[in-house]
This record gives C-alpha cells, sequence and structure tokens, in this order.
C-alpha cells in the first residue's frame, strides 16, 4: 500500500519535472522578445527566474538571429530529450511498482533503461556545454567566435554516480535471472 502511495508520488512530480524541463530551454530561447515586450527590469528578472539564465546571457540572445536561437534551442532540445526519455522509463516503473511488480524483468529493464538515460545526460552536459559557447558567439564577427570546453568535478561526480547506478541495475538484473534459474534447477 505504501509502495503504491509513493510510486503516485514521484509520478506526479516526474510529470512536474519534465513540464518544467520542456518550458525551461522554451523560456531561454524566446527569452529576448520576453525581455523586450516587458519592461526590462521585470522581465529579466522573470526570464532569469525561470531559465536560469546571466543578465549577460540574456543580453547575447536578445542580439542573436534567429537561426540561431533556433540551433541553441536544437542543442538544448537533446539534452532535454535524453532527460524526459529518462523520466518516461522512470514513470514506468514507479507504474510497476504500483501494480506490486516489484522484482519483476520489466522493472528492472525501467531501472536499467533510466540509468543509461541518465548516464547519456550525464556524458552530453559537457558537449552541450561546449556547442552553446559556440551557438551564442556564431553572430559575432570572425575572430571573436568562441569554443569554451568546461569538464568539471560535478561532471566526473555526476558520472561516476550514474555508472554506479548502472552498476547496480545490471547486478540486480543478473541477480534475478540466477535466482530464477536457481528455482528452476530445484
Amino acid at each position: 500500500m505504501n509502495s503504491s502511495k509513493y510510486a503516485n508520488i514521484l509520478k506526479y512530480l516526474s510529470f512536474l519535472i519534465g513540464i518544467f524541463s520542456v518550458l525551461s530551454p522554451i523560456g531561454k530561447w524566446i527569452s529576448g522578445w520576453l525581455i523586450q515586450s516587458l519592461s526590462l527590469a521585470q522581465g529579466f528578472s522573470l526570464v532569469s527566474e525561470l531559465t536560469g539564465l546571466t543578465q549577460q546571457e540574456a543580453q547575447i540572445i536578445t542580439q542573436m538571429p534567429i537561426l540561431h536561437k533556433l540551433l541553441g534551442f536544437v542543442v538544448d532540445g537533446v539534452s532535454v530529450a535524453i532527460f524526459l526519455l529518462g523520466l518516461h522509463y522512470f514513470v514506468l516503473f514507479t507504474n510497476s511498482v504500483k501494480k506490486g511488480q516489484l522484482f519483476s524483468p520489466e522493472v528492472m529493464n525501467y531501472f536499467n533503461d533510466a540509468s543509461k538515460c541518465a548516464l547519456w545526460w550525464c556524458l552530453y552536459e559537457p558537449i552541450k556545454r561546449a556547442l552553446l559557447s559556440v551557438v551564442m558567439s556564431l553572430h559575432n564577427p570572425p575572430g571573436q567566435r568562441m569554443l569554451t570546453v568546461d569538464f568539471g568535478s560535478d561532471d566526473i561526480v555526476n558520472i561516476f554516480v550514474c555508472i554506479f547506478l548502472l552498476l547496480i541495475a545490471l547486478m540486480i538484473k543478473e541477480a534475478y535471472y540466477l535466482k530464477k534459474e536457481q528455482d528452476l534447477m530445484i
């Protein structure tokens, strides 16, 4: 009973996170329009809270041509798509837990797939930051364009945690199949 209740809470929380993760890049790449249509002070504080943009980034985005904004949205969109796919597997996982299928092959596959998506997302984040640095400077004249590559300790920790999570998922899956094989032998 409790696992069903917690599964429902996690499912609805996942939907809210999914909606925000889709709206955030949309707000980020149309922020120039938002800032110009609202007063600058109110518009920036609203956009900054929703998207996490600094004032300098918002100013750069307002100066970018529409095709560069679209390219930036696509680069951000790949990250969002990977995240949403992992969230989808997590919701399937919570649905199976709600049905009482805690140790079924489907649950293990969902957990395994969600772990893989988390790893892919963590691997893509440094690549995304590098691509966005190029996209946000494409409108500059030659010689003033930038490629910024950074790979920090946060990225290393996130990748390590995701690999650890994936290994746990694979070990649980292997243990399930060994137990099933052992039950057939007896």
